[in-house]
């Protein structure tokens, strides 16, 4: 058995290298510079987003209000989806606030623009969706776009539509919070369940599926139809200007919600498995390319739609022709006149203003 010298432990060289650690050179993650760049970025480009949305629907909400005749059907599509678009845009002050500074306005606040947000999404991408099968099947069989819809029942259907989406918003109202995240004190907006669910796993997938996937599926396949159509058709088909039009809004929902509710099916995902790893980070960056959809669309209407173009000019006093005739749909160039006046009209607003 061995002595008391044999056992002896050299402890030495652990106190000899026993330092004092520096704490002011710690840096939380939520402190970096990244943070510190995306709480003066994020909040600017919320910002422009919501000026340029908030502008054009509100001009083409303008004019859809100073029709002195009674609203089509293409009209109470257009005037639902700019008003969609402009409750979703009233979040985003909300939005670059809490990526600024964090949530500082509340859980009754925080679930009521989490409810308005996805409401205004999930009843947009329906409308879009409904306007493709329109477009599809005036191709496939042509019949006139919208014929078999009247005014008042658009709007009944589509008041069914949010309904049913407010139903599907009501995990928002109970579970979007405003909490701390970790020991960072960072106050966020978003969801805090108990402990993962059946009924919390129920209730986001029902979400994706209903809200993003379904409409996505259609928007797909009407969108290919279409471009597959107009590739193979005669002239006089590709000149039909309410197809063109359709077929750029589909296009830009594909391209401007698609990142954003991937990266949300995701963040799902990481949820459904237990994982920590949250992608609230990426989430506000791709947003704002969601939302700048509704920034796109009534460029899309002043660009393609030569009736529309000549009533938003007469109604800002930038035309000083004769007042566009009343009895035109706003979404057809119905008469070469039409285009001629609206291109006269431009050019004689470049002209003043130049001189």
């Amino acid at each position: 058995m061995g002595t008391a010298a044999d056992l002896e432990v050299v402890l030495d060289g652990l106190f000899l290298e026993n330092t004092t650690y520096d704490y002011n050179d710690y840096v939380n993650k939520d402190d970096g510079p990244d943070s510190r760049v995306l709480s003066v970025f994020v909040p600017l480009l919320y910002s422009l987003t919501l000026i340029s949305g908030l502008l054009g629907n509100g001009l083409v909400l303008a004019v859809l209000c100073q029709l002195r005749r009674a609203w089509s059907v293409a009209d109470t599509f257009v005037l639902l989806l700019s008003s969609a678009n402009a409750l979703l845009l009233f979040t985003l002050p909300f939005w670059a606030a809490e990526a600024a500074q964090g949530w500082s306005f509340g859980t009754p606040v925080c679930s009521l623009m989490g409810a308005i947000f996805k409401t205004s999404f999930c009843c947009g991408a329906v409308l879009l969706a409904c306007m493709g099968v329109e477009c599809s099947l005036f191709i496939a069989r042509d019949v006139e776009m919208f014929s078999k819809w009247k005014p008042r029942q658009v709007q009944a259907s589509f008041l069914l539509v949010w309904l049913f989406c407010l139903l599907l918003c009501i995990p928002d109202w109970i579970a979007l919070k405003h909490w701390e995240l970790g020991m960072s004190g960072v106050v966020k907006c978003s969801f805090n369940f108990p402990q993962p669910s059946t009924a919390a796993h129920a209730s986001r997938w029902l979400y994706h599926i209903v809200g993003f996937v379904t409409p996505f599926i259609i928007i797909v396949f009407c969108f290919s139809y279409i471009l597959v159509q107009l590739s193979h058709s005669p002239k006089k088909l590709q000149k039909q200007t309410a197809v063109r039009l359709i077929l750029m809004l589909l296009l830009a929902f594909l391209v401007c919600w698609t990142p954003f509710n991937l990266t949300l099916i995701g963040d799902t995902v990481n949820f459904h498995l237990g994982n920590t790893l949250t992608l609230d980070r990426p989430l506000l960056m791709i947003i704002v390319l969601g939302c700048l959809q509704s920034s796109v669309n009534p460029v899309l209407y002043i660009c393609v739609c030569a009736n529309f173009r000549r009533h938003l000019l007469h109604m800002l006093c930038l035309c000083h022709e004769k007042p566009p005739n009343q009895n035109l749909p706003l979404w057809e160039n119905s008469k070469n006149e039409s285009e001629e006046n609206g291109q006269m009209c431009l050019q004689k607003t470049v002209h003043e203003t130049c001189s």
